[in-house]
C-alpha cells in the first residue's frame, strides 16, 4: 500500500537555533510560529512542500535527549541543493558529503548536517 509522508516530529530544544536553521538556511518556510510565540498554538512547524511538515515540540534544555530518530532526508532540484549547500558554508555549518546514496527516488548526490538540536539531515538531489 504506497503512503506519503504527512510529517514528522523533531524535539525543540533552541527555538531560535532550529527556526534560523530551517528557514533562514535552508530555506523552509515556518507556519504557526507566532501563533506557538503567543501561546495560541501548541507548536511550531515548518513546511518541506504542499503535502509534508516538521512539527517542531518543544522540550526542556535538561529534558533527557532520546536519539531515536538517525537522519531524515530532504529532496532538493539541483540549483536549490547548490544554494542549500553554500548557505550552509556561509553559516559555518559542517557538511558531511557529498556522497551518492539511495533513497525512495534511486541515486542521488547527498550531503549531511545536524542541526541546531543534534538531529541529522540529509540534503538530496537526483539533479546533475
Amino acid at each position: 500500500m504506497p503512503a506519503t509522508l504527512d510529517h514528522l516530529v523533531l524535539k525543540l530544544r533552541n527555538e531560535a537555533a532550529m527556526i534560523a536553521f530551517y528557514t533562514d538556511i535552508l530555506g523552509l518556510e515556518a507556519e504557526r510560529l507566532e501563533d506557538y510565540r503567543n501561546g495560541q498554538a501548541p507548536f511550531p512547524s515548518i513546511r518541506i512542500n504542499p503535502t509534508t511538515l516538521i512539527d517542531l515540540f518543544p522540550t526542556t534544555l535538561d529534558a533527557p535527549v532520546t536519539p531515536n530518530l538517525d537522519h531524515f532526508c530532504l529532496t532538493l532540484d539541483g540549483e536549490s541543493w547548490a544554494i542549500v549547500q553554500q548557505r550552509l558554508i556561509e553559516h559555518g555549518v559542517e557538511i558531511d558529503g557529498p556522497h551518492m546514496r539511495w533513497g525512495a527516488l534511486g541515486d542521488g548526490k547527498s550531503i549531511y548536517v545536524t542541526d541546531p538540536d543534534g538531529n541529522g539531515v540529509e540534503l538530496k538531489t537526483h539533479d546533475d
